[in-house]
């Protein structure tokens, strides 16, 4: 068996990979591991079968999706309880009791850790091209930026105007993210700050996209919302404002389950409004989210709205920003800052308790 080991006491592994290697003889592997992340990536490469790990060294997001068995390691006795998802087991103690230790485990299941919503991560999103997606979502953006919130703008859209209103400076992007992910390169943590950048006109922190739009639109939902986590963790509880299309693929479900608010942008338009009623049909059977948990996180807004042509969804139990009329500003940049100082955008804004100052 092949086990990870991640912990601050280089003595440990090496007594207990001596010990068990005098044991039990070409039963055992040990390898060393400087995080769990890095532990995490080799289970899923099939390179490992199991962690063990340093308490202090998993947080309660370390445990989600960990793809083989955990065991956390304590430095007394009292801080034992093997009942947990991840059993919690004493690190000192006699290489047989190890050795029945581990053999006890080696059929356990990964520990089943229930998904959080991350804290202030909002997805604008439409079922519908030529709604203005992006445009609102960096409205929001815009507005918490003014409003001296610490704000993240994600976009995942291959195709996307956000060079348009926001050009920071910057060596590093999400190209680097991925490339860290999928190749066990760097120090992840490290590399966030890294690639975090502000724009210094709108004050809105972005990660600049992929240089090439496919590598955007070959992106998994596992490294969107793991990008998305290790953003809410570098910024101390900012806002993470993430703008991505909407589909029923795994690589939308994911950041959507994770979002504490879901923003459908609609224009009004007979095909928006049909799409975006087939998507609220559809996704809580495709996710184990409840349609209560969908009706409670969704709001909607009406961008881009045209008086004539434009139809109202009323038969939905969904929350509703308002609405703001087709405009006739062709800058990119002066329509978003009209658009942050509009109603629907404010009310965002105070539902999750932006403040607002005069």
């Amino acid at each position: 068996m092949k086990y990870g080991i991640v912990t601050q006491t280089e003595e440990f592994m090496g007594r207990l990979t001596e010990a068990l290697g005098i044991l039990e003889p070409e039963k055992y592997t040990f390898f060393a591991f400087p995080n769990i992340e890095k532990a995490k990536t080799a289970a899923r490469k099939k390179q490992i079968n199991g962690i063990l790990c340093d308490l202090e060294l998993a947080g309660n997001e370390d445990l989600e999706d960990c793809p083989v068995p955990l065991l956390l390691l304590t430095e007394t006795k009292e801080e034992e309880n093997p009942d947990l998802p991840a059993p919690r087991y004493c690190k000192y103690r006699t290489c047989r009791d190890w050795n029945q230790l581990l053999q006890d485990h080696k059929d356990m299941r990964p520990p089943v850790i229930e998904k959080r919503e991350l804290k202030n991560m909002i997805l604008f999103t439409s079922a519908a091209g030529g709604t203005g997606t992006s445009t609102a979502a960096l409205a929001f953006a815009q507005y918490c930026a003014k409003h001296r919130c610490r704000v993240v703008y994600l976009c995942f859209d291959a195709i996307n105007m956000q060079s348009s209103i926001l050009s920071p400076e910057s060596m590093f992007g999400m190209d680097d993210y991925l490339s860290a992910v999928r190749n066990d390169q760097y120090d992840l943590r490290a590399l966030i700050k890294r690639i975090i950048v502000r724009d210094e006109e709108t004050g809105i922190y972005t990660v600049p996209p992929c240089k090439m739009p496919q590598d955007t639109m070959c992106m998994s939902g596992e490294e969107i919302t793991e990008l998305c986590r290790q953003v809410s963790g570098t910024m101390q509880d900012g806002i993470i404002v993430v703008d991505m299309k909407m589909d029923s693929s795994r690589n939308f479900a994911l950041p959507a389950i994770m979002a504490q608010y879901i923003v459908l942008v609609l224009d009004g338009e007979q095909i928006a409004n049909q799409k975006t009623m087939a998507w609220y049909r559809i996704f809580p059977n495709i996710t184990d989210i409840t349609r209560d948990e969908l009706n409670h996180k969704t709001r909607m807004l009406y961008n881009r709205y045209r008086q004539k042509s434009g139809e109202l969804i009323r038969d939905l139990p969904l929350g509703k920003l308002g609405g703001i009329n087709l405009r006739d500003e062709n800058d990119p940049k002066k329509l978003v800052r009209e658009l942050a100082r509009l109603d629907p955008i404010i009310r965002l804004g105070e539902s999750i308790h932006v403040r607002r100052y005069s």
